[in-house]
């Protein structure tokens, strides 16, 4: 008894198909995601980590997590730039961290004196040759043996100009943007199965009233009052639903003004029957058909709902572009042999002479 009361809860069905057609897909890549990522932490090594001391800053490099975020009260400029195929794009900085001298190298083409409160994103470096170069130069600027110099610098430099931006936003746009989206659908998949009501193919209720009122009306009528059911369309006293995997589609019956079917070859030769339903001032819906009988079966019994529809032109033949082009030059050939023939018929006819207009007259 309670499995016929659900197979009579058509509508709900109806919607629960649709929703299973995207919670399927999206609990598969949500899977594949979590395990990629369990087994390959990219997302733990490539997005940037906040840091504040410069404890945090060796542990994370220790973790390999050298992309890091943080504030800098005040940057001061060395005087050495960075360049990339010979143009600068960037400057060499430092400040006091933690009684540390740490240097950054951030992305610029015109150094400023000093930046104050800067918040920058970059990546943990050690054992650059050219920051080794720099702090050479550095050292003889302020008339420092190295090794008092390297004494309190910090070996680990944040470079912005070096920062992965590229990586990151692939990791972002590949991995992260799906699986969060995946996750998403998955609850509203449940919020759908729960009130299909507010499923995405129930939002076209709105423009009949509103809308979970009207699903509850649609919802009663396909339960209790259903005229016609065959393939994939259902039909009740005021309404057309036609459904597949992915959509539901309602038609007002009353709203349809004008109504055609047209036979429409493909462009990989398969023959579809498009059933049109418009209505100029509310609605225009099309669907295809495989079967010649469906369409049929669903204008007969809407025209007998409403003695409204103009189907004048119920039944339309369409060739396919290639068909219609093979169509009209057929037509031109055969319209040029017939004017050839016209002229040549013209051109055998004998000329009259003076003599044969005596003879005709005597």
């Amino acid at each position: 008894m309670k499995i016929q009361n659900i197979k009579n809860e058509r509508l709900n069905l109806l919607f629960l198909k649709n929703t299973i057609a995207i919670f399927v897909p999206s609990i598969i890549v949500f899977v594949i995601i979590l395990l990629f990522t369990n087994a390959y932490p990219i997302i733990y090594y490539m997005m940037p980590h906040g840091v504040t001391t410069l404890e945090e800053m060796e542990q994370r490099f220790d973790q390999g997590c050298y992309n890091v975020q943080m504030t800098v009260p005040e940057m001061k400029y060395t005087g050495y730039d960075y360049y990339e195929d010979g143009k600068r794009t960037g400057a060499y900085y430092y400040s006091f961290i933690e009684n540390k001298c740490v240097f950054f190298l951030m992305q610029t083409k015109n150094p400023k004196p000093v930046i104050e409160d800067r918040v920058l994103r970059g990546i943990m470096l050690d054992n650059s040759a050219s920051l080794e170069a720099m702090l050479n130069g550095f050292a003889k600027d302020l008339r420092l043996p190295p090794d008092a110099f390297y004494s309190f610098v910090n070996p680990i430099m944040v470079s912005e100009v070096e920062y992965p931006r590229l990586e990151i936003f692939l990791v972002v746009l590949l991995v992260i943007i799906p699986y969060v989206a995946a996750a998403l659908l998955i609850v509203l998949s449940v919020l759908w199965t729960i009130q299909p009501f507010r499923h995405p193919s129930a939002k076209q209720l709105i423009e009949f009233g509103e809308r979970r009122l009207v699903f509850e009306e649609l919802r009663s009528q396909m339960k209790n009052r259903l005229l016609q059911h065959n393939y994939n369309y259902y039909i009740t006293e005021e309404y057309l639903v036609i459904s597949n995997w992915f959509t539901t589609d309602v038609i007002r019956i009353d709203f349809i003004r004008y109504i055609s079917r047209h036979v429409i070859k493909k462009a990989n030769g398969k023959q579809v029957y498009r059933l049109t339903m418009s209505n100029p001032e509310k609605m225009f819906y099309e669907k295809d058909f495989s079967v010649e009988s469906c369409a049929d079966e669903i204008m007969t019994k809407l025209i007998e709902l409403n003695p409204h529809i103009d189907n004048r032109t119920m039944n339309v033949f369409h060739l396919s572009e290639p068909e219609m082009m093979e169509q009209e030059t057929t037509e031109n050939a055969e319209q040029q042999v017939i004017d050839s023939e016209n002229v040549v018929e013209v051109a055998e006819e004998p000329e009259i002479t003076e003599e044969d207009k005596k003879e005709a007259l005597e």
